[in-house]
């Protein structure tokens, strides 16, 4: 989407949650978890979803667990298809087995694709920055699903089945997961607690990063599941900060492309209004117009 319009999103989002702010929080039935947050976040993570009419969850902690947020916790704990993200995973299994490594470019098939970032030779890094999904399916066919299996198992990545009529498993297949368990799988990550290589956890980290700068480092991951009705998006990540480090999930119905773009602005506003991110909303809206 082009940046003008996504500055008329977060516009329509700012205006929404000053309305919000000065009215009902919005939907009664919409649990929120808190844990060191003030109670006006929830009515401004209330005021995003509602005011679009928006079905989605919001989660985020830090690093040691002393701060925790979750908005529609029952939400949280439902399973649903990872799409994208599940390239975090995928990019570890590829790289721990030797199928390809982090500084390989991997040849372009030739077949367009609609968007010239990812019609050309792609790094796994490359590849999992622009959900390159049919660099993952390659990779995955060459790695095989006994492999994949293995490494879902061990590490319990969501129901651990990589099954399903298609290859691509993780858009169209079997494989489930919860934005719980997604928190949980960044976490692990972040700590290097996961069953592979300390350096292999260091590089798909580092194939995650957006952002970095003297204030912050913030890494991200997105997703679309297309196969599912209707569409569900992801966005998850991470943002180190000098204080703390803190790991958010976003998990979001959306009906079309317009309400996709969501996934990112919707967890950014959040963060900048929990002070997380730097400057309030206004703040970026008044920088970025």
């Amino acid at each position: 989407m082009k940046k003008n319009t996504l500055h008329r999103l977060f516009f329509l989002f700012l205006t929404a949650a000053f309305a919000g702010a000065c009215s009902s929080p919005g939907k009664g039935d919409v649990q929120v978890e808190s844990n060191d947050f003030p109670s006006r976040f929830s009515v401004t993570a209330d005021t995003l979803f509602t005011h679009r009419g928006l079905t989605g969850t919001f989660l985020l902690g830090n690093l040691n667990g002393s701060r925790t947020f979750v908005y529609n916790s029952g939400r949280a704990s439902e399973v649903f298809l990872p799409a994208s993200t599940f390239s975090v995973m995928a990019a570890l299994i590829y790289l721990q087995e030797g199928i390809v490594s982090d500084t390989q470019r991997l040849a372009w098939d030739g077949k367009d694709r609609g968007w010239d970032e990812i019609n050309r030779e792609l790094t796994l890094g490359e590849a999992l920055k622009f959900s390159a999904d049919h660099v993952f399916e390659n990779l995955a066919e060459r790695t095989g699903k006994a492999r994949i299996q293995y490494w879902l198992t061990r590490t319990g990545y969501g129901n651990a089945l990589a099954s399903g009529k298609t290859r691509d498993f993780w858009m169209k297949g079997d494989l489930r997961i919860t934005p719980r368990q997604q928190l949980d799988f960044l976490k692990k990550l972040y700590r290097r607690e996961l069953p592979f290589d300390r350096g292999i956890q260091d590089k798909v980290l580092a194939m995650m990063l957006r952002e970095e700068n003297g204030r912050y480092s913030y890494y991200y991951k997105t997703g679309w599941a297309r196969a599912a009705s209707p569409d569900i998006v992801w966005n998850m990540g991470i943002v180190r900060t000098g204080e703390d480090v803190y790991f958010y999930v976003l998990n979001l119905e959306v009906q079309n492309d317009e309400e996709g773009e969501y996934r990112k602005t919707i967890p950014e506003l959040l963060l900048r209004d929990f002070g997380i991110l730097p400057g309030h909303m206004g703040e970026f809206i008044d920088s970025t117009l």
